[in-house]
């Protein structure tokens, strides 16, 4: 093979051709663009590629290049496209790589590398895709924040690791894969699920609607607007069937009660957010991409689609809009009547279910491969907000009077914290004396009495 002087671009790949790279074209010093990939070319890489200055474009991706990657090579310093994956190279990266300040595209995955990833690769400002998954590489990645595209940065930091000593540590990586060669795609928020839950539900969402309300009220009195009124008793802004109505009673065991379901509750959705977090050892999350040596994109299995997440909010809605409604009501009854156990209750069941929301929501991320997986892990997932019933269903088969009680409670303390017209004191009677739930606890209650 001769080479000749004046040839930029040189493309032998998808071939059969093995051996070592011949010695006559390292001696074409114009050359621009190189492609051996995708043959059988073995033993080492010549270190004479670093003499080629003009070099751009170096592929031998796809051969059976054995051995480290020689220094020699980062002498080439025009390269901006250094393609070396699906080879049998080892060693460690050399840290040389860092010369490489046009270099753009960078893969070295599918080999069989060892050690830290250089941090001098974070000088490489220029750089667009950086994939080294599949290798044995281990410790803290560098920092790359500028890459932000599904497959611009990719490295071995999912679970399982199996394979590896410690898995890579890499807060930046757009894609983790695991030892499995199985990839998912990195959640692009900046804050973990943890603080997410904790922020936004438990503060920003109630907090952000009471001070709403407060507001519109406040524009209201001014007349500057009119707020429609919300048309609802002050005795039904909670739910007699749900054990979260002992708040609005003076039992100390009541609130107890009340505090304990919900602590339950939501330590039940947080077992469910850490394993939906893929940074997580123990996390469920299911790995749906491949990212093969074939290609630099990654092929996505996932199969949920609009019509699934359609329906994915609407059962949503269904399971989580009466308690949103009660707990919105509490909260505007704690605005225009300044009590505290209203605006305790009302945020407490916000945030539950706010966080009910994000946690299907995140679950379903890591998990729902197809819309029929996105639905029955909702479904699931959303029974744990129906606990609460349940609960006060076991109170009142085991101890019937004592809740009987607690209505009476509730109902005597929404009078008086409450301003009650007439009308809504009639609706009160009605409702106290036309409850099947309400009547069979007073019998109850009234025939253990008499025995």
């Amino acid at each position: 093979m001769e080479c000749m002087n004046k040839k930029e671009s040189f493309d032998l790949s998808n071939n059969l051709l093995q051996g070592p790279i011949p010695s006559s074209l390292l001696a074409c010093h114009k050359l621009k663009h190189l492609d051996l990939s995708h043959n059988t070319f073995s033993s080492t890489i010549p270190p004479q590629l670093g003499e080629l200055n003009e070099l751009r474009r170096l592929m031998l991706n796809k051969n059976r290049y054995q051995g480290s990657i020689p220094v020699e090579i980062f002498n080439a310093i025009n390269i901006e496209v250094l393609m070396l994956q699906g080879n049998r190279l080892s060693g460690s990266i050399p840290t040389q790589v860092g010369i490489l300040s046009k270099l753009k595209q960078m893969s070295l995955s599918h080999n069989s590398f060892k050690g830290k990833i250089p941090s001098e690769i974070e000088e490489l400002t220029n750089l667009e895709l950086v994939q080294f998954h599949n290798n044995r590489l281990s410790g803290l990645a560098p920092q790359m924040k500028g890459l932000t595209g599904e497959n611009s940065y990719i490295t071995d930091c999912g679970v399982p690791s199996f394979l590896l000593q410690s898995r890579v540590d890499c807060p930046t990586c757009t894609t983790c894969c695991n030892s499995l060669q199985q990839c998912q795609k990195r959640a692009s928020s900046k804050y973990s699920v943890w603080v997410t839950s904790i922020v936004f539900c438990g503060l920003v969402t109630p907090v952000a609607i009471s001070f709403l309300m407060v507001f519109l009220l406040w524009l209201k009195k001014k007349g500057s607007i009119s707020v429609p009124s919300l048309r609802r008793s002050s005795y039904s802004i909670y739910n007699e069937s749900s054990v979260y109505c002992l708040i609005l009673s003076n039992n100390p065991w009541a609130v107890m009660i009340y505090f304990l379901v919900a602590i339950i509750q939501a330590l039940l959705y947080s077992l469910f957010l850490m394993t939906s977090d893929i940074d997580n050892e123990k996390t469920d999350s299911v790995y749906t991409m491949r990212c093969s040596d074939n290609s630099l994109v990654c092929n996505n299995d996932n199969d949920t689609d609009l019509y699934g997440l359609l329906l994915f909010f609407v059962v949503t809605l269904i399971f989580l809009g009466p308690d949103f409604v009660d707990s919105l009501f509490q909260l505007e009854k704690a605005v225009t009547t300044h009590e505290l156990t209203f605006f305790i209750s009302g945020s407490i069941q916000m945030f539950l279910c706010s966080l009910a929301l994000y946690t299907t929501w995140k679950y379903n991320q890591a998990l729902a491969g197809t819309n029929t997986e996105l639905i029955v892990n909702t479904v699931i997932l959303l029974f744990i907000n129906d606990i609460d019933e349940t609960f006060l269903k076991i109170i009142k088969n085991a101890v019937p009077s004592w809740v009987a009680k607690r209505y009476e409670d509730i109902e005597r303390n929404l009078e008086v914290r409450c301003t009650l017209n007439q009308k809504e004191r009639t609706g009160l009677f009605t409702r106290r004396m036309s409850s099947n739930r309400f009547i069979g606890a007073v019998r109850s209650a009234n025939d253990e009495e008499s025995s």
